[in-house]
């Protein structure tokens, strides 16, 4: 934060690595290269008399559509390389003007919205962290951002236009920074009314509006500059995080394999996991898989019964291993598909969890938290693909009894999400923190370790 100017100008400023122009020429050349190689039989071709080799002109198609779908890809990559460098909202001139610098080209681009256009913006936590960028120092935090700042453009149009900037702002680690962001920049940007949409033990999420709506405050003096890197931020800020405001739970938005049958918490909730087509396509698996070793042996006794029984008893044992493992695997995936159903009945006092072999009943009295537990898990890359991480959240139930102290109930798990912490844990924290009002127990959040 280069300027602020509380109620009338904020200025963000930063710097962005950048692509050596050597090195933007060496790929240029390169690119060049092939591109001719490309496209010199082809050339070769149509210059030739008729009737035409064809063995030339293959080559070149072929080399052609290749260079296409190269070119294609350079155009997104380019595309993709513009990182804001600047931000400046003036309530007195009237515009808020966003600066990109191409992370390949160098090139410079400049955006200005005026203010009466700005319908509104919203300014929320990012906490998605690569460590390396912190490392490499500042110019590196472009590509490791902590808050998104989201504007809402009404250009006449009947639909409005979205204009999202992830930006790295230095000292942001807070909360109480992150709203009070959230009213100087929207002060800045002329904006009059506030309302914090999301805050939770991880995130925070504040929208600014040109006009009053539902739930819905006036953005409240801010008094001095803000100075992030030393904690100093309004008082206003401070009241605006300390009060936890989690959205409603929205179960077609829920991202499980379980699908909602019924969200009613305080009387009945239901979730029910259909029959999937592993359980069918790999149960001949399971069971070939298991049989192999036995069904070779006793087909070797039939066939040939004049050998000796140790002398079948070696092939078998060796491909029954075999057929052991591929049984299990096909065995786990036919496990995974079967159907299972959650139920939690406030009538009768119970937690069900039942599938086609097993049930669980947990009586309600018994429950003591519901948690939320994020899961980060790591993936080792292969030869043609890298590392990344995967993100997923369990419901997990604690139970009073003493005998289970320690190993909480699994009752739903979202999907995974690759390089995305956020969708899993922005989905989940609604669902844990209304069960966990609607049984009367403690609500519990482990962040992704």
């Amino acid at each position: 934060m280069t300027r602020d100017e509380p109620g009338r100008i904020l200025v963000l400023e930063g710097m962005v690595p950048r692509l050596p122009a050597a090195g933007l020429g060496c790929v240029t050349a390169i690119f060049a290269a092939f591109a001719v190689a490309g496209l010199w039989p082809l050339a070769g071709a149509l210059a030739s008399p008729w009737p035409m080799d064809i063995a030339p002109l293959l080559t070149g198609a072929f080399s052609l559509t290749w260079l296409s779908l190269l070119g294609f890809g350079v155009l997104k990559l380019l595309g993709r390389s513009w990182s804001p460098v600047a931000l400046r909202a003036d309530r007195d001139a009237g515009f808020v003007e966003i600066v990109e610098l191409s992370v390949i080209t160098g090139r410079e681009r400049r955006e200005t919205v005026p203010l009466l256009q700005l319908a509104g913006l919203s300014v929320e936590t990012v906490t998605r962290r690569r460590e390396e960028a912190v490392k490499r120092g500042h110019a590196w935090e472009a590509f490791d951002p902590n808050v998104r700042i989201t504007m809402r453009i009404d250009e006449g149009s009947r639909k409005r236009r979205t204009r999202v900037l992830p930006i790295h702002v230095e000292g942001v680690d807070r909360h109480e920074e992150v709203a009070d962001l959230a009213y100087r920049l929207g002060a800045a940007a002329g904006l009059s009314y506030q309302r914090v949409v999301r805050s939770d033990p991880r995130d925070i999420e504040l929208e600014a509006s040109a006009s009053m709506g539902p739930g819905h405050e006036r953005i409240p003096t801010l008094e001095g500059r803000a100075n992030y890197a030393a904690d100093v931020f309004s008082k206003a800020a401070v009241t605006a995080a300390a009060e936890e405001r989690v959205p409603p739970f929205e179960p077609a938005q829920f991202p499980c394999d379980h699908t909602v049958a019924k969200w009613l918490p305080g009387r009945e909730v239901q979730f029910r996991k259909p029959l999937e087509f592993a359980a069918i396509g790999c149960l001949p698996f399971a069971i070939a898989g298991l049989l192999l070793g036995p069904g070779l042996y006793v087909l070797s006794a039939l066939r040939r019964p004049e050998v000796n029984g140790l002398e079948r008893l070696v092939p078998s044992v060796g491909i029954g291993i075999f057929g052991l493992i591929v049984g299990l695997i096909a065995l786990a995936a036919v496990a995974a598909a079967l159907p299972r159903r959650l139920t939690i009945d406030w009538a009768r006092q119970s937690i069900s969890i039942g599938g086609l072999f097993s049930r669980t009943e947990i009586p309600l009295p018994d429950v003591a938290a519901i948690e939320a537990k994020c899961v980060r898990t790591h993936h080792s890359g292969g030869k043609n693909s890298s590392s990344y991480h995967s993100y997923r959240c369990e419901v997990l139930v604690h139970r009073r009894d003493p005998a289970s102290a320690g190993k909480p109930v699994v009752l739903l798990q979202t999907r995974e999400f690759r390089e995305d912490p956020d969708t899993p844990y922005r989905r989940t924290i609604p669902l844990v923190t209304e069960l966990a009002e609607a049984l009367g127990v403690e609500r519990r959040v482990t962040d992704y370790s």
